[in-house]
């Protein structure tokens, strides 16, 4: 189904994640590979915005650990992956 949110962040921003709690050993694998696939490049191993490219851009990455991204809700942070943010791309 398409992404009912892409031109309306606020209303993104309160979507519930399915997944929430949910730290069973499949949810975590599989969230792992597809952050190692798609995010690793810019947003390195740990998520400190020091990928293998992140030198090489004219916008830096965000540090996804800095205490502002962690207070990000889980809408939030799925909107920016799925309708992209900045000179990020979309994701959806």
């Amino acid at each position: 189904a398409p992404y009912k949110h892409a031109s309306d962040p606020g209303a993104a921003e309160k979507q519930v994640n399915p997944l929430a709690g949910n730290m069973s050993a499949d949810v975590l694998t599989a969230g792992r590979k597809s952050y190692d696939i798609y995010c690793t490049v810019c947003h390195g191993a740990t998520g400190a915005g020091d990928g293998s490219v992140a030198e090489k851009m004219a916008v830096k990455p965000r540090n996804l650990i800095n205490p502002e991204a962690k207070a990000y809700s889980d809408g939030r942070i799925y909107h920016a992956i799925t309708a992209g943010k900045g000179v990020m791309g979309a994701y959806g």
